[in-house]
């Protein structure tokens, strides 16, 4: 008799220690599952962290414009890149280099209403006759110290784009008025990169414009002269990857 309780106790401590082991391994299963339940919930919760709506690199929290068009170019905080700071986002913008603090249009064309290459709201003389000398205020003076408009280019790039046309027709209104004068082109050099990569770019760069002027504005090439500038300047690289020009 005494075996056989003995025995019946043994299975009976068996079995207790069985549920025991088992209640244990499923509460650590559920605490788990618990566990991963919170942390959805809690990205859930805090998706601005992670999620990036409109795909521009930068997260929604921290994202300052949220619905970039695809494939824009935004800065550290997901607003469109505007070159020369006019108003108008580069990928609107028909001109990315108008004069700083120039007012423009809805397509970020500087408002030059004489065409003399300043715009109105700094020009001190807003009816200069076209083909007329101006000085960086727009007054009419001596064509040897006149100021011209600037042609930008892209990196790596000598190809005269679309948004410079106003200003070469600038350029190409003083020559045809002032048929005595030659004009001396001059690209900027790009200090970045091989000495001998960025000299002939800012050689290409004076031919592509003194071509344009002889192909499309009628300037006979022979008062063209084409040079570069090797002096050193701190200037951001947008402004070092410029045409500009002398009369003599």
């Amino acid at each position: 008799m005494f075996n056989l309780n003995l025995n019946q106790f043994l299975l009976f401590f068996l079995i207790i220690f069985f549920i025991s082991c088992r209640s244990k391994k499923i509460n650590i299963k559920n605490d788990k599952i618990i566990s991963i339940e919170n942390a959805i919930l809690k990205i859930t919760k805090n998706d601005d962290l992670v999620v990036d709506s409109d795909s521009d690199g930068v997260v929604n929290k921290f994202d300052l414009e949220k619905n970039t068009p695809t494939g824009n170019t935004v800065d550290e905080s997901g607003r469109s890149l505007d070159l020369d700071n006019d108003g108008v986002p580069d990928y609107l913008d028909d001109d990315p280099f108008s004069t700083f603090s120039s007012f423009v249009d809805y397509n970020g064309r500087e408002l030059d209403d004489d065409r003399d290459g300043i715009p109105n709201n700094i020009d001190l003389e807003l009816n200069t006759k076209n083909g007329t000398c101006v000085n960086s205020g727009g007054q009419s003076i001596n064509c040897k110290d006149a100021f011209f408009p600037q042609i930008y280019f892209m990196p790596n790039s000598s190809q005269v784009e679309d948004f410079n046309f106003d200003r070469l027709q600038v350029i190409s209104s003083v020559l045809r008025k002032n048929i005595n004068y030659k004009v001396r082109i001059l690209g900027f050099f790009d200090f970045e990169g091989s000495e001998s990569y960025n000299i002939d770019l800012d050689l290409k760069r004076a031919e592509a414009v003194a071509n344009v002027l002889s192909n499309i504005f009628g300037i006979d090439l022979n008062r063209m002269v084409i040079d570069i500038n090797l002096k050193k300047e701190k200037n951001s690289h947008n402004l070092l990857r410029r045409v500009e020009f002398e009369l003599f």
